[in-house]
């Protein structure tokens, strides 16, 4: 058999451990030509899907524990899973952690009607430029692309359409001051903000 020593990220479910109760975690799986090389674990569950708000217990996913670095040929890719890529957090986290490239893979036929699909690659699109790295987004059925560490579009493919496209993409290191630090320049701004408030208050009671 002859290997194209190639590495595959893809997304499946797998038993979780919960006395009693069967439990499962959404995941991702790197599976390389030796085998299966490591598993990320969604973290963030889908309300109402995934999970019950108010009753953790009782939904069927367990969330995962940690970010969850793949390393591919020497470049550390951090995988986000479906609605993950909406939240700024999770992307820094991997990102501290050593990532240098965002994988987003995604189950977009939840929204085949209305705006979705391009709010949900519009939204990744942030991820990439808070934390200054290149982010390939794959989906079933909405849009899949590549986006550069400064948010423009490396490759962007047709919704609903079965495609493959192979890309060059940009491996950034070091991140970002957002990567680093987190909101601090967001906390900065608002605490100068209630400062001037506050001052223009001062100024206007009577002396």
């Amino acid at each position: 058999m002859h290997s194209l020593n190639a590495a595959l990220i893809v997304g499946a479910p797998r038993a979780g451990t919960r006395p009693g109760v069967a439990a499962l975690h959404n995941s991702a799986y790197l599976v390389t030509d030796a085998g299966l090389a490591a598993v990320y674990d969604k973290r963030k569950l889908l309300p109402f899907v995934e999970r019950l708000p108010l009753r953790p217990q009782d939904g069927p996913y367990l969330p995962g524990a940690e970010p969850t670095v793949f390393v591919v040929a020497g470049v550390r890719l951090g995988a986000l899973i479906c609605y993950e890529a909406i939240y700024p957090t999770l992307a820094r986290e991997l990102v501290q952690v050593g990532a240098q490239v965002l994988v987003n893979i995604s189950n977009d036929s939840w929204f085949e009607a209305g705006a979705g699909p391009q709010q949900h690659y519009g939204i990744a699109r942030f991820r990439a430029v808070e934390n200054h790295v290149s982010l390939v987004r794959v989906t079933n059925s909405g849009i899949s692309g590549a986006i550069d560490p400064a948010g423009r579009d490396i490759a962007e493919l047709p919704p609903r359409v079965a495609r493959a496209q192979s890309l060059t993409i940009p491996v950034a290191t070091g991140g970002s001051f957002y990567s680093r630090h987190g909101d601090v320049f967001a906390l900065g701004c608002i605490l100068a903000s209630v400062v001037a408030l506050a001052h223009s208050r001062l100024r206007q009671l009577p002396q």
